[in-house]
């Protein structure tokens, strides 16, 4: 398999070619273009944790499999929403990551739902957000995708604080908690307030802007 991730950090898309027997998942409606022949299948990697989705509101309920039938087939694949898409090697340490923010996969990975408990539900990120790990085959490739400008964090034993709507991914490893941000006037008037608190040694990916932003400037948009 080979990719390549082009357009505009605006509006990125990913480029893929696949031989005999190769595979890559992506979440529905994501299908933009196709030089040669894919077998398509709806899979939630595990029809529980698919439900688990679902009732957490998350933003797809399948996976689709592209499984390629001809040799060098191409498949072009965009997010429905504008920003960047990166790649995100997973190897020993797995990867959490925001469930509106994940876009694609290899083989080689297990995507499973992680419980983020009363922190996401203060917070409005969503109790439940999905973990990337590697399966037997070793390693793979996860694809997220932005809503904004994408930063990496390297975090050496320090303490760093965010707001979890602007959060990709993070090391599946570091220690994140509910922390309060500035007092009650910030929270009023300032939307600020409860954020995360993330501890440890890993890497953290955020974005500039969040999902719900570009929703609302869309209807906005849409309204006038």
């Amino acid at each position: 398999m080979r990719y390549e991730i082009l357009g505009s950090s605006f509006a990125s898309y990913l480029k893929i070619t696949l031989n005999i027997g190769e595979t890559i998942y992506a979440v529905p409606g994501s299908f933009v273009f196709l030089d040669g022949e894919v077998d398509i299948e709806a899979t939630g990697q595990g029809l529980f944790n698919a439900i688990k989705r679902k009732v957490a509101g998350g933003k797809n309920f399948f996976f689709v499999k592209y499984t390629a039938k001809k040799e060098n087939t191409t498949l072009i694949l965009a997010p429905d929403s504008h920003g960047m898409i990166i790649p995100i090697p997973v190897k020993a340490i797995p990867v959490v990551i925001q469930d509106k923010c994940y876009f694609a996969h290899t083989s080689g990975l297990k995507i499973s739902t992680t419980f983020v408990g009363v922190r996401g539900l203060l917070t409005q990120s969503g109790f439940m957000w999905l973990k990337a790990e590697p399966d037997m085959e070793g390693e793979g490739i996860v694809f997220v995708s932005s809503a904004g400008e994408i930063e990496k964090i390297a975090i050496e034993n320090n303490e760093v604080k965010i707001d979890p709507k602007h959060i990709i991914c993070y090391s599946a490893y570091l220690d994140v908690n509910l922390a309060k941000f500035g007092g009650v006037s910030s929270f009023l008037f300032g939307k600020e307030g409860l954020i995360f608190s993330i501890k440890g040694k890993g890497n953290l990916w955020f974005q500039t802007r969040y999902h719900l932003d570009f929703e609302n400037k869309n209807f906005q948009e849409k309204q006038t």
